[in-house]
């Protein structure tokens, strides 16, 4: 994660600890540890639950006042008939014999975003299933979706399985890149001179892919769209007859290959050659609470980064889960982490991706 504290000069480093958005993140969570089983509950009912102050209080008989002294200090002593009338409340409700465990008794948390479990998605799946059928029958293959939804990730976890490695070069192209720079960039992925003009890049991308083919993706590929890019893989593609190409980019890829197509009908000649194509979605539920698991998430916490990880928008995908669950981490470690804390300004303004 980015440092957001600055140090004043040079010589001075800034703990990672002590940034502005961790500190304010860490304020949010108490330590419970050595709490009574009334003031944990007490806290989890209102600031995980969302039950507001008034309600307990008007409930126990007790003011606002007493039952924010009982949260927030730590030398207050509640007298034991306010405890008797929490305990009765709590009763009442059915929370106070339920199997919420006290802070001693916790289970082990992820601390570490690196810990996020690896879900087999239908994203993965549908990816794995284009560059599978694109190393095999050698042509051109697309994999389309929304920003966040995994696709990238789907990619490079197949390039590094035992028998890819060597199969496969893995690119991930932006819109500065000319037609040169692009074989280029193909050209040492394989391992050959990147020197000289485009037309001696082609040809040495060409004879070293004959004799040693592999399949070539290249994500963020509507970064490249044009047609001197894409006719440049395209020769590569017929001059080797034996390797395969992968297109990852948003939907704008597949509709951008189709007006080609359309407009000159001379470059149809792309289009024919692709063959599996797949649009991959955002992770269903179900696969969003898989990867959730093992963080230590309210109800309300983990349904609002499920809400984010679905979205379609520039403001959602696991990649923005991932990056908001990474601060919060270094500020909690394994202190539970709530809605609030998650929709808190600090970390809103330190994930521009999710604002608005």
């Amino acid at each position: 994660m980015a440092e957001l504290a600055i140090a004043k000069n040079s010589d001075m480093q800034p703990d990672i600890k002590n940034t502005v958005v961790q500190d304010e993140l860490l304020a949010a969570v108490p330590d419970m540890t050595g709490w009574r089983k009334e003031r944990v509950l007490l806290w989890r009912l209102i600031k995980e639950n969302g039950t507001k102050n008034k309600t307990v209080a008007h409930e126990v008989g007790a003011g606002e006042s007493t039952l924010r002294r009982f949260l927030t200090d730590d030398t207050y002593a509640p007298s034991e008939e306010f405890l008797g009338k929490l305990e009765e409340y709590f009763r009442r409700i059915g929370i106070w014999d339920s199997e919420m465990k006290l802070p001693d008794d916790q289970p082990e948390f992820f601390t570490r975003i690196g810990q996020m479990n690896v879900v087999i998605t239908d994203a993965w799946k549908r990816t794995w299933f284009v560059l599978d059928n694109t190393l095999k029958h050698r042509n051109f293959g697309m994999i389309v979706g929304p920003s966040g939804c995994g696709k990238t990730s789907a990619a490079k976890y197949w390039v590094e399985e035992p028998g890819n490695q060597d199969r496969a070069i893995f690119i991930t192209a932006n819109g500065c890149m000319t037609r040169k720079a692009i074989l280029r960039r193909i050209a040492k992925g394989i391992g050959v001179w990147s020197n000289g003009d485009s037309d001696v890049l082609l040809e040495r991308i060409c004879a070293e892919l004959a004799e040693r083919p592999r399949l070539i993706i290249i994500d963020e590929a509507d970064q490249i769209s044009s047609k001197m890019k894409l006719e440049a893989l395209r020769s590569i593609l017929d001059n080797t007859g034996k390797i395969g190409i992968v297109l990852i980019g948003n939907e704008d890829l597949s509709e951008y290959i189709l007006q080609i197509a359309s407009d000159d009908r001379k470059l149809s000649r792309i289009h024919n050659r692709f063959g599996a194509y797949q649009q991959v979605k955002m992770p269903n539920r179900d696969e969003a609470i898989k990867m959730l698991e093992g963080f230590n998430l309210t109800t309300g916490a983990r349904e609002y980064l499920i809400n984010i990880m679905q979205r379609r928008s520039g403001k959602g995908g696991i990649r923005v889960v991932r990056t908001m669950l990474a601060i919060v981490l270094e500020a909690l470690g394994d202190k539970l982490i709530t809605e609030s804390i998650l929709r808190s300004s600090s970390l809103e303004n330190a994930v521009l991706s999710v604002k608005g």
